[in-house]
């Protein structure tokens, strides 16, 4: 099924209470063919026990604030929720909260975390959630990056001057060479549209090449990266 929806074909016997296009389809038959394989994949890395707090923005909204090094200026720490580490490994964190601050928190959910005592900011994504009552619950979290940069991006196909700016945010830590991870506002990504940004005094093209993940408020993709004169 995955391969037949990779060429744009949702077969007509999938029912799934309404339709739906091959491109929001795809990461989730991803997601279940590996977890629903008969070896799902293991915990990557290993998980020491620790006491810290954690000060949480979430939403996509935030996080380019964040790391637009504008947190400060407009007050954001003052609304941070502040959870409670228990666990920690190379891959995220474990934490409990114990006042669950409104109804956002779910599976999926982009948040930024910001150590007690620290100055640097983490992008995260909730991978599990156990809630114990109405306001107290545990958490894991994914860590998509510990360095990002919130960037002003343009499609190529527009005029620079002329076309509406896209809020994204790129991550650092990229594991293929010449490649780069966005984090993109939702229905962003087209294999059709080339995007650029401005570094300092350089141009850079980037090149679509898939989508990774989307959420309720956010999509990461992966796009080639050229320098140009």
């Amino acid at each position: 099924m995955v391969h037949h929806v990779e060429r744009g074909e949702v077969p007509n016997d999938l029912n799934l209470g309404g339709q739906y296009q091959a491109r929001a389809l795809l990461p989730v038959l991803r997601h279940l063919s590996l977890y629903w394989a008969a070896h799902p994949p293991l915990r990557e890395h290993p998980r020491h026990n620790v006491k810290t707090r954690l000060a949480v923005l979430h939403g996509f909204d935030d996080s380019f604030t964040v790391f637009a090094g504008d947190v400060a200026r407009v007050g954001k720490e003052r609304t941070a929720d502040s959870w409670v580490v228990d666990n920690v490994s190379l891959g995220g964190f474990g934490a409990a909260i114990s006042n669950i601050g409104g109804d956002w928190l779910k599976v999926g959910a982009l948040i930024s975390l910001q150590p007690e005592g620290g100055d640097n900011w983490v992008l995260g994504v909730v991978r599990r959630l156990s809630k114990e009552n109405e306001s107290q619950a545990a958490v894991g979290i994914q860590t998509l990056a510990r360095q990002a940069t919130s960037i002003d991006l343009r499609l190529r196909s527009s005029t620079y001057s002329a076309a509406a700016g896209v809020p994204g945010i790129r991550l650092a830590e990229d594991k293929v060479p010449g490649e780069v991870r966005l984090v993109l506002p939702p229905a962003t990504f087209d294999f059709r549209e080339n995007l650029e940004y401005i570094s300092g005094d350089k141009r850079y093209l980037l090149m679509p090449v898939e989508q990774i993940e989307s959420g309720t408020d956010f999509e990461i993709a992966r796009y080639r990266e050229l320098v140009e004169d």
